[in-house]
């Protein structure tokens, strides 16, 4: 990654994720890992129907590159 790139972030904790280890995932851990994949099963995320004006899918504590 570049220095001047923004720094990718884990979707459930927000967690930098530098590192050749972080290239293809988007979680820290496994257990940020399961934590995505309850919500989704628990339907705590919608996709976004055409017209609906909602929070883009994410619980209203997930926001993927939310600065804290």
């Amino acid at each position: 990654m570049a220095s001047g790139d923004p720094v990718r972030r884990c979707v459930v904790c927000l967690s930098p994720l530098v590192g050749e280890r972080f290239s293809r995932t988007s979680f820290c851990s496994e257990r940020c890992r399961k934590i995505d994949l309850g919500r989704w099963l628990n339907e705590e995320y919608r996709i976004r129907e055409e017209g609906d004006a909602g929070s883009g899918g994410f619980p209203e504590d997930a926001h993927p590159g939310q600065e804290e």
